[in-house]
């Protein structure tokens, strides 16, 4: 979506029409889900967030700046949002579950896999993925699968720029440690010294 299209459709959402209401809501309700699912790893939490995030959305887009892109925008509420989903559940004593996140994008470490090795081997860093805090996969999420640079994740998170590559450093070797149990040296170097 080009910047003219976000401003477009925001302009709309103020004037209350309700057909750009709902082509914001089809195109970033599968980023927003997405991510929540990513975080609280529970269908139904990530269910609750994402209607708690479009109606932060919807009520606080008057003082959206334009600063940074709409998805940013989206994304910062989101994890804030799950942030606070997951501080709720620990008060209340109940344990985040531990189930396996769905859609990860892992073509590039099973290049040259059978389709049933590639599948193992997804499985494994999901499994992996949710040994981690949740911030920390977050940050290994939007930066190694979704492809976002350092800065925009500086405006969704509200760290430091150092902060983040100091916790990704940390998160990669962790990770790095979870999977060398089980997966290739070369899949493992991937996630220890991270993209180029």
């Amino acid at each position: 979506m080009t910047l003219e299209d976000e401003s477009a459709l925001i302009e709309g959402i103020l004037r209350n029409d309700e057909e750009c209401v709902v082509r914001f809501v089809r195109e970033f309700q599968d980023m927003v889900y997405a991510q929540s699912m990513r975080m609280l790893k529970n269908s139904m939490d990530a269910e609750e967030v994402s209607q708690d995030v479009f109606l932060k959305a919807f009520r606080r887009l008057e003082k959206f700046e334009r600063r940074s892109k709409l998805s940013t925008w989206l994304y910062s509420i989101t994890y804030k949002s799950c942030l606070d989903s997951l501080k709720k559940q620990k008060r209340r004593g109940h344990e985040v579950d531990v189930e396996q996140a769905e859609g990860h994008d892992w073509e590039q470490i099973a290049d040259s896999l059978s389709l049933l090795e590639a599948q193992e081997q997804r499985d494994l860093i999901n499994d992996a993925l949710g040994k981690l805090s949740p911030s920390d996969a977050m940050l290994i999420d939007l930066y190694y699968l979704q492809g976002i640079p350092t800065k925009e994740i500086t405006e969704i998170t509200k760290m430091s720029s150092g902060n983040i590559r100091i916790r990704m450093m940390r998160a990669r070797q962790k990770l790095a440690d979870i999977l060398s149990q089980t997966l290739p040296q070369e899949t493992i170097e991937q996630y220890r010294y991270g993209r180029e």
